[in-house]
C-alpha cells in the first residue's frame, strides 16, 4: 500500500491539474478549429457541430485550472471521511475510480430506457451520494437541477434531441 503525505499530494494534484490545462487549451487552440470540418463554414453558434466540444472544453478548462489553484492555495484536501490526504492511498483511489466507471457505464446503459433526463438524475445523485454530500438540499438542487439545464440548454435552445427513454412520461 502507497501511502504519499499532505505535501506529495498536492504536488501531485497541481501537476494532473496542470495537464489538463494543458489538454484544455491545446483542444481550444488547435482539436476544435482544425478536427471538426463544419467548423470553419459555420462559426460557433448553437446549432453548430462545434458548439458542444467547445462548452465542455472551456468547462473543463476552468475547472481545471480551479483546481490548479486549490491545489497550491488550499490545504490537504479532506475525504469523505473527514480524513486528511494522509491518508491517501493507491488502491482506495482506484476502487474510487473504479466506482466512478461503473456509474458511468451505468449512465449509458440507461440512457435509451430511462431516457437523458432520468438517467443524468440517477448517475449525478449517486456521484455526489458517493463523493460524500449528505445535504438533502444540495443534493436536491444538483439532481433535479442539472438535467433540467441540460434539457433547457440542447432540448429547447439547440434544438439537439435528447434521448426521451423507453417510459411513458
Amino acid at each position: 500500500m502507497v501511502v504519499m503525505d499532505a505535501a506529495s499530494q498536492k504536488r501531485r494534484q497541481t501537476i494532473i491539474a496542470l495537464g489538463f490545462s494543458v489538454f484544455f487549451l491545446a483542444m481550444l487552440a488547435f482539436g476544435i478549429p482544425h478536427g471538426i470540418p463544419s467548423y470553419a463554414k459555420q462559426g460557433l453558434s448553437l446549432t453548430s457541430s462545434a458548439f458542444y466540444p467547445y462548452v465542455v472544453t472551456v468547462a473543463g478548462l476552468v475547472f481545471s485550472v480551479l483546481t490548479v489553484i486549490e491545489a497550491r492555495a488550499g490545504s490537504a484536501a479532506p475525504t469523505s471521511d473527514g480524513e486528511s490526504a494522509e491518508g491517501f492511498s493507491v488502491p482506495a483511489t482506484l476502487a474510487r475510480f473504479s466506482m466512478v466507471v461503473i456509474v458511468f457505464a451505468a449512465f449509458y446503459l440507461l440512457l435509451i430506457p430511462l431516457g437523458a433526463l432520468l438517467s443524468s438524475a440517477l448517475a449525478f445523485g449517486f456521484l455526489m451520494i458517493f463523493g460524500g454530500e449528505r445535504r438533502p438540499l444540495v443534493l436536491a438542487a444538483t439532481i433535479i437541477g442539472v438535467p433540467v439545464i441540460t434539457y433547457i440548454l440542447f432540448a429547447k435552445l439547440a434544438a439537439v434531441p435528447l434521448p426521451r427513454g423507453d417510459l411513458p412520461f
